[in-house]
């Protein structure tokens, strides 16, 4: 999971820093993504503005992006704000464990209430 975050931030600072340094320059000049699978996740996902992309007939896996537009949702850029921490506090694994470590603490408890 650590890894694939760290994959969809590194696209998502990528695209940013192409709006960044294209900005006010050539508006209608797309700049092929890499890494489109993950560009189609995050579209999917509401990380990214779908309107900043361009889905070519050219091939299943291009990807245009219009550097004109901001490339990133609000969701998206709160995403890009989290540590490592964040994600994992809101990954549905880290929640399983947690309730399931306060369980076996409770069944622990009442055992030894229990046994004395």
């Amino acid at each position: 999971m650590i890894g694939k975050t760290r994959k969809n931030k590194e696209v998502l600072k990528e695209l940013v820093e192409l709006y960044s340094s294209k900005k006010g320059l050539i508006a209608h000049q797309y700049h092929e993504c890499s890494h489109p699978e993950i560009v189609k996740w995050l579209i999917d996902n509401d990380f990214l503005q779908k309107e900043a992309f361009g889905m070519e007939h050219l091939s299943e896996n291009t990807i245009y992006y219009l550097p004109s537009v901001y490339p990133l949702t609000e969701k998206g850029a709160k995403y890009l704000k989290l540590n490592w921490y964040e994600i994992l506090q809101s990954s549905s694994l880290y929640h399983m464990i947690r309730d399931g470590a306060a369980f076996i603490a409770l069944l622990l408890t009442l055992f030894l209430l229990i046994s004395k």
